[in-house]
């Protein structure tokens, strides 16, 4: 899945119409404002001109309708009915949400947005949809995470002492810098023990204002030293480094989101500092996120040839190469996939398997191999359109089908995923890179 940021703006010429044709020979109707106007106007430009199959305008209004006198039966209208049809365009559908806001008292915008999400039903693909305000921010927090003030890294309680441990550190954040790593306990916070808290309540303890100092008592190998780190702006990490027996180096990608290419970066130098002598990453149920990232991961294991070509409606295919400015990766490396790797992550490990730089282990990935195009809108509200289908560098179609994996492991029972030896995939990839390893 790749997403482009657009600015609102490119209104189709209709909508310079629709104060004209609103309403036409009905009674004046509630106002539904600019905002509303505007949302309308370009949702259906975007269907009709972005949407990678054709698709009638006929249809785009119908599916507003219906999703108009669904609404108004949620709120209580009985057989509610629209007046006939008579032409197909963003005006049109505006004139109905209005006229049906005016019948059967409904909120206007409210209105207006179950409108939006039924023209964006009408495609009929499970990829495109329209968001309100509040269902894009939930949609888009973990495609580009909001920082916080803190000191980089992952807390849990011990079970033996009870005192929290680092579960992972952060690398390059202010954790890191202080010489904190994954396994130490973090005892005390500022003169307040850790011991018996909860995992919530040690985070806040670790949180607070940018460039504020904290006080640590850290304890390894039991010995205990005081570190004072300063906090910085840090986020939930999207991707997980860390070494593995026989010096292979493990990364976990959790999402393709805004941070990825260059957390994943980091991760590599983090290894790399280690003597990783192979790389093992994991894919496994990552859904997806911004094709960039994959692009731009992909360009540290080969720096030229294909990582994906985009096919759209109109106009010629679109082919995104490696990046061959950034260090590359000449290390063996494994890849780890299944049944949930899908979109940005199926993008990456194709590329990596079509250009004979690593090799698959797990179960075929899901299959999504279509392209969808965010656009926002000043008020917050988006709509997510598939507008191209993807093709691997050897030239795959992979929608509905997905990647089979060059080598077939199922996932043990009461697996244990990261772990080689309680998880059977990942035990596989790093035997097969252990052996190759230079």
């Amino acid at each position: 899945m790749r997403f482009f940021r657009q600015e609102a703006g490119k209104l189709v010429a209709v909508l310079l119409l629709a104060i004209a044709l609103v309403g036409a020979g009905r009674a004046p109707q509630p106002s539904l404002g600019a905002d509303a106007l505007a949302l309308v106007g370009e949702v259906f430009g975007l269907l009709t001109q972005t949407f990678y199959r054709p698709i009638a305008g006929n249809r785009i209004r119908a599916g507003a309708d219906a999703a108009i006198l669904a609404y108004a039966r949620r709120r209580g209208a009985r057989n509610p009915t629209l007046s006939p049809h008579t032409a197909a365009g963003a005006a049109n559908i505006i004139a109905d949400v209005e006229e049906a806001a005016g019948t059967y008292h409904l909120d206007p915008l409210e209105t207006a947005y179950a409108a939006l999400h039924g023209m964006a039903l009408s495609a009929h693909d499970r990829w495109t949809e329209f968001f309100t305000p509040k269902e894009f921010a939930s949609f888009d927090a973990p495609l580009d995470p909001k920082s916080i003030y803190g000191i980089g890294i992952l807390v849990d309680s011990d079970a033996t002492t009870k005192f929290a441990r680092a579960t992972y550190v952060i690398p390059k954040g202010p954790a890191d810098a202080a010489g904190i790593v994954e396994g130490d306990l973090v005892t005390e916070v500022s003169g307040t023990s850790t011991r018996g808290l909860s995992q919530e309540a040690i985070t806040q303890l670790l949180r607070g204002s940018d460039k504020s100092v904290v006080h640590l008592v850290v304890r390894r190998g039991g010995a205990d030293r005081q570190v004072s780190v300063t906090r910085a702006s840090v986020h939930a990490p999207t991707v997980i480094v860390r070494m593995l027996p026989g010096s292979v180096g493990y990364i976990f990608v959790a999402v393709f989101a805004q941070p990825t290419a260059e957390e994943f970066a980091a991760a590599l130098e983090r290894l790399q500092s280690q003597q990783a002598r192979a790389i093992v990453i994991d894919l496994r149920d990552d859904g997806g996120g911004y094709v960039s990232a994959a692009v731009s991961i992909a360009s540290h294991f080969f720096d030229t040839g294909a990582v994906v070509t985009s096919l759209a409606r109109t106009g010629p295919a679109v082919t995104q190469d490696s990046d061959d400015e950034l260090p590359q990766v000449t290390l063996p490396v494994a890849v780890l996939v299944n049944g949930y790797t899908a979109s940005a992550s199926e993008i990456l490990a194709s590329a990596l398997q079509d250009n004979h730089v690593a090799t698959l282990f797990g179960t075929r990935t899901f299959g999504k191999g279509v392209e969808q195009t965010v656009s926002r809108f000043p008020n917050g509200a988006a709509i997510k359109i598939t507008s191209a289908r993807y093709l691997t560098p050897a030239n795959h179609d992979l929608n509905g089908k997905g990647i089979d994996p060059d080598v077939f492991v199922s996932l043990n029972d009461h697996a244990v995923i990261g772990d080689p030896r309680r998880d059977s995939q990942l035990g596989a990839a790093l035997d097969y890179v252990t052996w190759h390893r230079k």
